[in-house]
Formats: structure tokens, sequence, C-alpha cells
């Protein structure tokens, strides 16, 4: 009874720092995309009317990005399989392999981000405005 009280107390606590983190991601990114509202609001002047929603959905494309690079990364983490372990080879160093997958997702993460910024937040009142962001 002990064991399962315990097992079910880690399960709880697991789930509730997910939620704590589901909610701190989920409150950012409305408080982006609020902001964002906000800036097409106080300069309709400068802002083209076309361009007005691409600043409110900016944040949620990140983080889509984000999702999808991170996956990207995961997958890359894998070692050399070529006829190593049983055979009695030496092994790669798993640091090589974390750092491998680290490089792979934060190459595509500026390519991602760069791309992402140039699409939506730029605009021809300013066009090197997004370079800036």
């Amino acid at each position: 009874a002990v064991v399962a009280d315990l097992v079910g107390d880690n399960v709880g606590d697991c789930c509730a720092r997910g939620a704590d983190l589901f909610e701190s991601l989920s409150a950012e990114i409305i408080g982006a995309m609020i902001l964002g509202g906000t800036l097409v609001e106080r300069n309709v002047d400068e802002v083209p009317e076309s361009s007005a929603l691409k600043y409110i959905v900016f944040p949620l494309a990140v983080h889509v990005m984000d999702l999808i690079v991170s996956t990207i990364g995961v997958m890359a983490v894998r070692p050399d399989n070529k006829g190593r372990g049983d055979s009695g080879q030496e092994l790669e160093d798993p640091m090589s392999v974390l750092t491998r997958g680290y490089m792979v997702a934060v190459s595509l993460a500026m390519l991602a981000f760069v791309g992402t910024t140039r699409v939506l937040l730029y605009t021809e009142a300013a066009p090197n405005a997004w370079w800036h962001f």
C-alpha cells in the first residue's frame, strides 16, 4: 500500500508539473498575441491591414516551428550503428551523438526563426524592421 501511495504521489507530481508547464507556455503565447494585437492597433497607419493578423499569429507560428525542429532534433540523436556493440568494437561516444542532435536542432531553429520572422513580420512601410526583431 505504501509503494502504491508513493507511485500515485509521483504520478500526480509529474502530471501537475506538466500542467504547470503547459499553463506557463499557453500564458506566454497568449500574452505575446495580445501584444501583437496591441502593436497593430496602436500603429494602424504604419501597419497595413493585410499584415495585422500576421503579428497576432506570429507567436503561434514560432512555437509550431519549435515543435517541428525539436522533433527533428530528437530524431537526429541516433548512434552510428556500423557493426558496433555486440561485435566487441567500441561504441560511439554518447556526447558526440547528443552534440550532433543539438547542432541539427539549433541550425534548423535558426533557419526556421529567420524564415518565420521574414514571412510574418515584413512590411513595405519598414522593410528592414523584421531583421531587428
